[in-house]
């Protein structure tokens, strides 16, 4: 059907990790390499996606603190998409394997025309665990150096929104990143 509608570029894999490593350490390609042949048959070439967007179960079950942290303080549930923290180091250990292990096998595959990295940067991605609220409020100290500093700079007192110790402590809070998700996204991104 792709031959049918004269394409030549087929993407493949973006969200197959669990297919690609159906537990910790076992890769399983063979079905992959038997695609890329196909589309070669069929003089198609092949842009490799890294499946970093969906972490398989075993992960997140091994490693819970590779889920992404609601604002409400739950971690996501596993089985949609980017529901893995970049904040977590032991998330960030396997995207780093699976890209590895797909570069030694198919890099240098000619039939492999390109890499996606990541097709929905920002889908979902902000994790609002404890290490991103306290890099959050170690930022806000920073640049207003007191709570005075920051609401005068957020105009808080509109809508008697202004912050105190005591509700910093509570951050995240969607009306508090709200004033900063530019900040809020950084920080909790900046690991990609």
């Amino acid at each position: 059907m792709i031959a049918d509608a004269h394409l030549n570029v087929v993407r493949l894999a973006e969200f197959a990790w669990s297919a690609m490593e159906p537990s910790d350490g076992r890769f399983e390609f063979g079905w992959l390499d038997r695609a890329i042949r196909l589309l070669e048959k069929h003089h198609m070439a092949v842009v490799l996606g890294t499946p970093t967007a969906g972490p398989p179960a075993w992960l997140t079950r091994k490693y819970p603190e590779a889920l992404r942290v609601e604002p409400d303080g739950q971690r996501v549930a596993p089985g949609n998409r980017a529901h893995g923290s970049p904040k977590s180091v032991k998330y960030r250990e396997f995207c780093r394997g699976i890209a590895e292990e797909m570069a030694k096998r198919y890099g240098s595959d000619p039939n492999v025309v390109g890499r996606q990295i990541y097709n929905e940067y920002g889908y979902a991605l902000m994790s609002y665990d404890d290490d991103t609220k306290k890099q959050f409020q170690d930022w806000l100290h920073d640049k207003y150096k007191d709570l005075g500093s920051l609401n005068l700079h957020w105009a808080t007192a509109y809508w008697r929104r202004r912050w105190s110790r005591t509700l910093l402590r509570k951050v995240p809070s969607r009306t508090l990143v709200r004033y900063s998700t530019t900040r809020w996204s950084r920080i909790s991104r900046n690991r990609w």
